[in-house]
């Protein structure tokens, strides 16, 4: 039988006996030998410094990968533990081997998944790293909440703080230079009469950056302001404790800013998988569907939303302070109407999507050969690695060396064990690059019954999941003019195989979309915008009745 192993140690199990890497290899090896069984290299899975409370590892990725090519017959592991301590996870990554004629063992315990009896035991034990994980989970949400209730916060530092002390006993403590943007900020949005993008900008011009760096926007504004740890409170759960901690502005002070904030409706809420931890795109309280993708090409600003008496406009945002831009404002259901009729001449020409697809194809050929021959500079790199790893472990067992000797040749695997991990990040992410840049026949066809069945999915929806709708296909309208019109677009690929219709029916779930193809339409309008929107004549004949009156 031809084994696989799998191998995991965390940073905290690091230190503790009989979970090194070198020592789980030693006896899996062991194992393996007595069995009969054969080994290859290739074949031994390392994550190393990676917890198993989700399957989110590189090494265990790679182990499936290779198990639908059926590189193997047997997974071993030192312990149960070692794969996965969630019930849920493990039940369901061994139900996958099966499913792919892979049996599954664990050294320690004496147990895999050929016979019923085994089954049962493998139940049993696994029950039990599920039910360590859960009062550890409990464990930290005790010692979060103790801290809580002291007045003590929990997450990492946030602009204006930093942390005093270590462990259980750490609080936050003033960081001066820090503290002064944030009192600007709040000063300036209570004092002043701008917004919170305004409040970005200025931070922006004076190079002033975000705790971790990075440069502000309004979300990141509007956190800051939100935040009540700034007038002395900590928060857990939802609920707020008064904190121990000193406050960098007044209870008062934060309050009128909380009431500015709601007087001028200031809500950004984004649309979050509470389960993957993925953002989907911001559907927008705006009636015009295109707010958030429609941009000024003369100045280069957002169209924000304008009501007139009668009709819905887009207007450069620009406008609001300079009124420098010579934009004209845009009805937004006639430009709403050009996007829509674009997306179905896209859908209804099969001819144009496949020459989009083959030009991709080849733009990125000589990309996917490049990466391709990466990944096995870099697998026959790890091949090296592991085989140096074994060797000065085999040393350390048949030697008998001092003390001194033998943390020269630790420090050295240890050494060699970090360049193995960055190997397999290396490895994991170039396969994902390589993922993105394939395209499967079968995914394909998906995104042409996609954009084919579009106003089926669209019309009689609500506005936030017509907007989710457009945002899957058009990702910027740049409008230069009423008669000059720029569409970036994408061609969304479909991640699952099959029937996709479920996904359409709930937009908000775009993560079964995660890869594109990026398009360009530029749209010289011969008539204009408020002709050639128009998707029938009868509409032509009614706009233009409506002008006359």
């Amino acid at each position: 039988m031809r084994y696989a192993i799998y191998i995991r140690v965390s940073t905290d199990e690091q230190a503790k006996e009989g979970y090194s890497i070198e020592a789980q290899l030693i006896k899996l090896k062991a194992f393996v030998v007595s069995q009969d069984g054969t080994l290859d290299e290739s074949c031994i899975y390392i994550d190393d410094g990676y917890s198993a409370k989700n399957m989110n590892r590189p090494a265990i990725k790679r182990l499936f990968k290779d198990a639908e090519k059926k590189k193997f017959d047997i997974v071993l592991v030192n312990s149960l533990d070692r794969w996965s301590r969630s019930l849920k996870d493990l039940l369901n990554s061994i139900d996958k081997l099966e499913k792919l004629g892979i049996y599954f063992k664990s050294a320690t315990e004496s147990i895999g998944t050929t016979t019923p009896q085994e089954k049962l035991m493998f139940n049993i034990l696994g029950s039990f790293a599920q039910f360590e994980r859960e009062i550890n989970a409990e464990r930290t949400r005790m010692s979060m909440m103790k801290r809580f209730l002291e007045g003590r916060h929990n997450t990492t530092a946030m602009l204006g703080y930093d942390f005093s002390g270590k462990g259980k006993d750490s609080k936050l403590v003033i960081n001066g230079k820090e503290a002064e943007i944030v009192k600007y900020i709040f000063n300036t949005y209570l004092k002043e009469e701008i917004g919170l993008k305004s409040i970005a900008k200025r931070l922006n011009e004076k190079g002033i950056l975000t705790k971790r760096g990075a440069k502000w926007d309004e979300k990141k504004v509007y956190k800051i302001l939100i935040n009540p740890i700034y007038c002395g409170y900590v928060k857990y759960k939802g609920e707020i404790n008064k904190g121990i901690h000193q406050p960098i502005i007044s209870e008062e002070v934060f309050n009128l800013v909380k009431a500015k904030l709601k007087e001028r409706g200031k809500n950004l809420n984004i649309y979050k998988n509470q389960r993957k931890g993925k953002v989907y795109p911001i559907c927008n309280h705006s009636e015009n569907l295109l707010s958030g993708i429609a941009y000024c090409g003369i100045c280069g600003s957002l169209l924000g939303k304008v009501k007139g008496k009668r009709w819905r406009y887009y207007q450069c945002n620009s406008k609001k302070n300079s009124r420098k831009c010579e934009l004209k404002n845009v009805r937004a259901d006639i430009l709403e109407n050009l996007v829509l009729k674009k997306i179905d001449e896209l859908g209804n020409n099969v001819e144009e999507i496949n020459k989009i697809k083959e030009e991709y194809f080849t733009k990125n050929q000589r990309s996917i050969e490049k990466i391709g021959n990466e990944i096995k500079e870099l697998r026959l790199e790890m091949k090296e690695l592991n085989l140096k790893v074994e060797k000065m472990v085999n040393w350390i067992m048949e030697n008998e060396l001092t003390k001194d000797e033998s943390i020269g040749i630790l420090e050295e695997i240890n050494k060699v064990k970090s360049r193995l991990r960055e190997v397999q990040e290396k490895v994991y992410e170039k396969e994902m690059e390589l993922d993105k840049l394939k395209i499967d026949d079968v995914i394909f066809s998906q995104t042409i019954d996609y954009l084919k069945n579009f106003r089926f999915y669209y019309e009689g929806k609500p506005r936030e999941e017509k907007q989710l709708l457009i945002k899957s296909v058009i990702k910027r309208v740049i409008v230069y003019s009423h008669k000059k019109i720029e569409l970036k677009a994408t061609l969304p690929l479909f991640v699952r195989k099959g029937s996709h219709l479920d996904v359409l029916a709930r937009p908000r779930e775009h993560n079964q979309i995660t890869r594109y193809i990026p398009v360009t339409f530029i749209l010289n309008l011969k008539y204009g915008l408020y002709k050639d929107a128009f998707v029938s004549k009868y509409e032509l004949k009614r706009f233009l009745s409506q002008c006359e009156k």
